[in-house]
């Protein structure tokens, strides 16, 4: 019992870490592309940049590693955020340890895409605007954001006749049909 002095015996660690929860889940999309990508282990361990790729397309981006040495793990994207409306695929290697030494039991791979994001310039008058994927908030007051409008009129030929055309007016939204 080499892990024995004196009959005062040391528990030695050979359960191998793993991951318990990440985010974004796989295939989520609508990501906020500024969001840090985060893993809990099952037990504190070591993650160097090494064990860890993020890659969108065929191209790495680089990230850093906040929280090494703790269960909970952020891959910290570039300072200025991931691309609008891209699909990323995370890696986590089994070079990922523990703090005694033992290696992730299995790699984890898993992908997300994030948000797009869209600035359009309102003008006095009728505007069309038509959006090229729907919004994770599809609520007219996100999409306009702070623009000043008096009201918003959308056509669905998916619907009955009598209910394709819907309205929402801002100041008054007890006549509106659109929410």
């Amino acid at each position: 019992r080499p892990w024995c002095v004196e009959e005062t015996c040391t528990t030695i660690d050979i359960t191998p870490p793993t991951i318990v929860t990440y985010a974004p889940t796989n295939n989520a999309v609508g990501v906020d592309p500024t969001a840090p990508i985060t893993i809990n282990f099952s037990e504190a361990v070591n993650v160097a940049v090494s064990d860890v790729t993020l890659v969108t397309g065929t191209t790495e981006v680089a990230v850093t590693i906040g929280g090494s040495g703790t269960a909970n793990i952020s891959i910290i994207p570039p300072v200025s955020g991931l691309l609008n409306n891209s699909t990323y695929t995370v890696t986590i290697k089994t070079s990922t340890a523990d703090l005694a030494g033992n290696n992730l039991a299995s790699g984890k791979t898993w992908s997300f895409t994030t948000a797009g994001s869209y600035s359009f310039i309102l003008t006095n008058g009728w505007n069309l605007v038509s959006l090229g994927v729907v919004p994770n908030n599809t609520s007219i007051a996100t999409i306009l954001g702070s623009a000043s409008v008096e009201s918003v009129w959308t056509y669905d030929a998916t619907k009955p006749e009598d209910q394709q055309w819907s309205v929402y007016n801002p100041s008054s939204p007890s006549t509106s049909n659109l929410l």
